[in-house]
C-alpha cells in the first residue's frame, strides 16, 4: 500500500511540487504569518467570521491589523504590549516566570526582550515589533537581559539587586543512568553519541540506577562530579526529578534544564505535573 501511495505521489509530480514555497505562508501585503498568529486565529472560534479573509492585511477590520492592537488587559496605549505578543508571552513559560506583571513592573523588560530577542527567535517580521504605538529599542530601558540569554534560578526570580554572575561556557551536562542496560540508560547514552557527532562540549554525570538495573554498561567511562555549562539535559523521568533535585542540590541554579521524561500512557500523569518547577 505504501509502495503504490509512493508511486502516485512520484507520478503526480512531486519532485517538481516540493520545494515550491507554501502558498498560504504570507499575508497578502507580503508578510510572514507567524506559527503565533495561526493558533491566536484558530483559538478565537466563530469569531474569526469578523476578519474574512484572514490574509487581508489593509483595513482596520483585517486579521493582521488586530493581531498589532493592543490586548485587552493592556492600559498603556503609548507602551502597547500587542495581541501577537501577549500569545508570544502566554505560551511561553519561562517569560511568564521572567517578568511575572507584564503589565506593570516587568513592561519594559519584556519589550525590551522583544526588541533585543523575541523577534529574532521566533523570525516575526518588524511590522508586529515597532509600530506608532511603541518606543524604539534606543528609548527603551535595558536593564532586562534576553530569557534565552538569562540563566534562571533553580526556585525564585532572582532581586533586581542581585549581581550577574559570569556566563557559563556553552556545552551540556547530562545526566543519567549511563551504565543501566534499560531503555533509559540507552537513551542517554544516544545522546552522548548525537553530542559527540556534533562536536559539542559535554560532561557525563553517572546516576546508579537502584530499581533492578545490573548497571553493567561500559560504553561511557568518564564521568565528573560537576556540571560547568549552560544546558543540563536529564535523563531522570518526572517521578523521580525530586529525588533528583534533592540528591543534587543546586544542579539546576543557573543552567538551562532540559528533563528527558518517557511514560507509555496515553497522557501526562498529573501528579508528575509539580516537576516542571525544575
Amino acid at each position: 500500500m505504501f509502495e503504490r501511495y509512493r508511486d502516485l505521489v512520484l507520478e503526480a509530480g512531486w519532485r517538481e511540487v516540493k520545494s515550491w514555497p507554501y502558498t498560504y505562508d504570507c499575508f497578502d501585503n507580503g508578510v510572514r504569518i507567524p506559527p503565533f498568529a495561526r493558533r491566536l486565529y484558530w483559538s478565537l472560534g466563530d469569531r474569526t467570521a469578523e476578519f474574512n479573509d484572514p490574509f487581508k492585511s489593509e483595513g482596520p477590520d483585517s486579521f493582521f491589523h488586530w493581531l498589532n492592537e493592543s490586548v485587552e488587559k493592556e492600559k498603556d496605549p503609548q507602551r502597547s504590549i500587542t495581541r501577537l505578543w501577549y500569545e508570544v508571552y502566554q505560551q511561553r513559560a519561562d517569560l511568564q516566570r521572567a517578568y511575572p506583571d507584564v503589565f506593570g513592573v516587568h513592561r519594559a523588560g519584556f519589550l525590551t526582550w522583544i526588541l533585543n530577542s523575541g523577534r529574532y527567535e521566533h523570525a516575526i517580521d518588524p511590522c508586529f515589533v515597532l509600530n506608532d504605538k511603541k518606543e524604539s529599542a534606543e528609548e527603551l530601558p535595558s536593564k532586562a537581559s534576553p530569557v534565552a540569554t538569562r540563566p534562571a534560578s533553580e526556585h525564585s526570580e532572582p532581586s533586581e539587586g542581585r549581581a550577574k554572575e559570569p556566563a557559563l561556557q556553552f556545552g551540556v551536562n547530562v545526566a543519567g543512568y549511563v551504565s543501566s542496560e534499560k531503555g533509559m540508560g540507552e537513551a542517554v547514552r544516544s545522546d552522548i553519541r548525537y553530542l559527540q557527532a556534533a562536536n559539542i562540549p559535554f560532561v557525563v554525570n553517572e546516576l546508579a540506577d537502584k530499581h533492578g538495573s545490573e548497571n553493567t554498561e561500559k560504553a561511557i567511562a568518564r564521568f565528573s562530579q560537576e556540571n560547568p555549562y549552560q544546558v543540563n539535559l536529564i535523563h531522570v523521568n518526572a517521578d523521580q526529578t525530586a529525588i533528583f533535585a534533592q540528591e543534587k542540590n543546586g544542579y539546576f541554579r543557573d543552567r538551562y534544564n532540559v528533563g528527558y521524561w518517557t511514560w507509555e500512557l496515553s497522557s501526562f500523569p498529573p501528579e508528575w505535573q509539580d516537576s516542571f518547577r525544575y
